[in-house]
């Protein structure tokens, strides 16, 4: 299942966020999305973990969640929405 998280700062690594959804079981891959010209992160990251209890565990308790000083979104990636899947 495909995760979107938003309103990351900008000091979270990748790393961070792997470790954040491993609490709630394994993860597949993660990609922070960043500033093509400055490498910088633009507060998003796509989270794909393989099975779907452990994904909407980790949308339940971390929606709404502040992560180091910022009160993140957590949600399903939707399927009709050809943005978020070419991430």
């Amino acid at each position: 299942m495909d995760i979107l998280i938003s309103n990351i700062g900008q000091h979270v690594s990748r790393y961070d966020i792997r470790r954040l959804f491993e609490a709630f079981g394994s993860v597949r891959s993660v990609k922070l999305i960043t500033n093509l010209q400055t490498g910088e992160s633009r507060g998003v990251a796509r989270i794909s973990m393989p099975f779907i209890k452990e994904a909407k565990m980790a949308i339940e308790r971390l929606d709404g969640a502040d992560i180091e000083g910022q009160f993140v979104s957590v949600a399903i990636v939707p399927a009709n929405n050809d943005q978020y899947h070419n991430i």
